[in-house]
């Protein structure tokens, strides 16, 4: 499958998925569940973008990845409980950065939104403002970020170094797929303590687009990269179930926990 043949399917599914229909609705009010052990639930108000749909057409809407990965966020204790006091960096954040804005709300010191698309970060800007996020206590930032070939000066830019990472629904098209770990391993080493440094990502390991290839790019991608260790496991059924946007399928996401391997941390 080829990067033109990739892009050309993304754009057939956000069509199908738009079904044309112009009047779709364009601000959605998200309410996240604590959990099972009683902590409180998170509500986001999200303005999506019909006319800020980024690279390859698919940056102005949440899909289902953004939404589990922001809900396994809420609901997962020790992943709730590890956001306190955090430098986070979303990447490929699209127009809702909503990974990014529940970060901010569960306590993150301060939060990068970042993507390719100018568009989509002028659309983040809008709902950082919508959530008030802007300044203190979790001052959350967009800028621009390539992540199949960051530049020295693109990742200089980013200010403080994260020590969490975090992406959904970013492998899509093979050449993303393939370059992802590479760019995932030069911002962990680029953390203050590398060896604590974790990124987390939700994967739609969907056969809709290219047969499910480039979720497997991916995987050897991750296997071939001999810095990186990573876990991929299923989504726990209560952050799949009764979701508060889309049809409810799960698009096969599973969700991806990336880490330096120890011996090669410096």
């Amino acid at each position: 499958m080829t990067d033109s043949e990739g892009e050309e399917e993304a754009g057939e599914l956000i069509a199908a998925f738009l079904d044309e229909d112009e009047s779709a609705p364009r601000e959605r009010l998200l309410e996240f569940g604590g959990g099972a052990d009683g902590a409180a639930p998170v509500t986001l108000r999200v303005r999506e973008s019909s006319t800020t749909l980024g690279f390859g057409g698919t940056g102005g809407w949440i899909w289902n990845s953004s939404l589990f990965l922001a809900r396994w966020l809420c609901r997962d204790r020790a992943a709730r409980g590890s956001l306190c006091g955090r430098a986070v960096l979303e990447l490929g954040c699209g127009a809702t950065a909503l990974p990014a804005l529940m970060a901010a709300r569960l306590g993150a010191q301060s939060v990068v939104a970042t993507d390719i698309c100018p568009d989509s970060l002028k659309a983040a800007q809008l709902n950082i403002d919508l959530n008030q996020l802007a300044g203190a206590p979790a001052c959350v930032t967009v800028a621009a970020l390539d992540v199949v070939s960051p530049s020295a000066e693109s990742v200089a830019g980013l200010g403080q170094p994260a020590d969490l990472l975090l992406f959904a629904d970013l492998v899509y098209l093979p050449d993303v797929a393939a370059a992802l770990p590479e760019t995932l391993r030069r911002l962990l080493l680029r953390a203050p303590k590398p060896a604590e440094a974790v990124c987390w990502g939700c994967v739609a390991e969907r056969t809709a687009v290219g047969g499910g290839a480039a979720a497997r790019i991916f995987r050897q991608a991750l296997d071939s990269e001999e810095a990186l260790v990573y876990e991929r496991s299923e989504l726990p059924p209560e952050v799949l179930a009764d979701p508060a946007y889309g049809d409810g399928e799960c698009d096969g996401c599973r969700l991806y926990k990336v880490r330096l391997r120890s011996e090669r941390v410096d």
